[in-house]
């Protein structure tokens, strides 16, 4: 019997639907581990149930992240990618769902009635997850380099930009 894990073992946590300066089509995945263990890969499916269909191997360690990036490891060209998948994330009308071992979904994102809930297609900067929600990132840290050497507008492996906003504004407010 494949093992089975509650919901928000992993997490995906930042999505870069629109791609990079460098190109929309450098689109890619952020999953994190929030747990105090590591969890191993083999089994879990990443989907949005058309093109994308990502068979995962490998671990997360407790506290990681995993990269994934559309077609080459070229997207964030200073991050190493864990995976390269192949597919599309569409602007809109996209529902994107991670499944344990078992087939349970863990995590999904789902923009099925529309847009993506943060995020945008202008400046490109990618959705982050912030709490029990989804936020825009918030700019600042951004630790990657696009495939033409410019600023990714996103955090890939590192703490999301509204997350880290959200604790200086907690702190300061506690002063």
């Amino acid at each position: 019997v494949p093992p089975s894990f509650p919901v928000g073992s992993i997490l995906i946590n930042e999505v870069a639907w629109a791609g990079t300066a460098a190109s929309a089509n450098d689109e890619w995945i952020e999953m994190w581990n929030p747990g105090q263990e590591a969890i191993h890969l083999d089994g879990w499916r990443l989907t949005d149930d058309g093109d994308l269909q990502v068979e995962l191997t490998g671990t997360i360690p407790a506290g990681g992240f995993l990269i994934l990036e559309r077609t080459d490891d070229r997207t964030i060209s200073n991050v190493t990618a864990g995976w390269i998948y192949a597919g599309v994330l569409a602007n809109d009308g996209e529902r994107l769902r991670l499944l344990d071992p078992s087939g349970a979904e863990v995590d999904v994102v789902d923009a099925s009635n529309g847009g993506w809930p943060a995020g945008d297609r202008e400046g490109r900067p990618s959705m982050e997850r912030v709490g029990d929600g989804w936020g825009t990132y918030a700019g600042g840290r951004s630790r990657g380099h696009d495939a033409a050497g410019g600023p990714v507008l996103g955090t890939p492996g590192a703490v999301n930009s509204g997350v880290a906003a959200m604790a200086v504004f907690e702190v300061s407010s506690c002063t």
